[in-house]
């Protein structure tokens, strides 16, 4: 499914491109930034339940990074809750002061608030690996187009357990891990079943190499005003 035709009306973009388009909306268009994540994680979810990935009273999962992709599903576990889905977050720690991102603690909180259980993971793999074997979907909302180089080991680890779990995964923007521009994944890389890309198709998860890590490939509209992807190749 890793196909660049079936977007042939959209144009694919590197990570550096796509950044240059998230700094435009907000700086030249007046999105704020919040609102384009609270769209990813609405739409997301929409397409998650009309896809029948998640289905009310199942269970999900949620994997989050320490940036923004973890802001996302942060996102996401509040509108499966809203929608009877029952779902728990595991989120790695921030890797040092100041924190959290201005994004990932506000979403961090208004999931809390709305009863999410979340769990850090700053004290070992095993109560996230335990809760695998119940879950019916795993959301990987770990890395995005941000990232560069090898995930580090603990990040390594999980992304193992999850494409070792069997269960069906979801991945948000990005299987984790990946390289955004080639499609190679420099280390470990998860292996989901389907890639939800967020905005715009990216360039690397195009290429046939990337298929066996994307499964299906969609794109959401995030809310990108059209005349600023309008200048972009096709």
């Amino acid at each position: 499914m890793g196909n660049r035709q079936l977007f042939m009306d959209l144009p694919a973009v590197t990570a550096e491109e796509m950044r240059k388009i998230d700094q435009d909306a907000t700086q030249e268009w007046g999105i704020k930034a919040e609102n384009l994540m609270e769209s990813a994680g609405r739409k997301l979810t929409v397409r998650m339940l009309g896809k029948r990935l998640a289905e009310p009273g199942g269970k999900a999962l949620i994997f989050c990074g320490h940036g923004n992709n973890g802001g996302d599903g942060l996102v996401i576990a509040r509108y499966l809750k809203a929608a009877g889905v029952v779902n728990k977050v595991f989120i790695f720690p921030p890797k040092g002061p100041p924190g959290y991102g201005r994004l990932v603690e506000l979403n961090l909180e208004r999931a809390m608030a709305c009863g999410v259980p979340v769990i850090t993971l700053d004290s070992g793999l095993t109560p996230a690996i335990a809760a695998m074997q119940e879950a019916d979907l795993i959301i990987d909302a770990l890395l995005g187009t941000g990232t560069r180089g090898e995930p580090e080991d603990s990040m390594s680890m999980l992304i193992n357990a999850i494409n070792e779990s069997g269960k069906t995964v979801v991945s948000v923007d990005i299987p984790s891990g990946m390289n955004p521009d080639t499609g190679i994944p420099p280390g470990a890389c998860i292996k989901a079943t389907t890639t939800f890309m967020l905005g715009l198709p990216k360039t690397g998860l195009l290429v046939p190499e990337a298929a066996r890590f994307t499964g299906e490939l969609d794109v959401l509209n995030i809310g990108f005003p059209p005349e600023l992807i309008a200048g972009l190749p096709v």
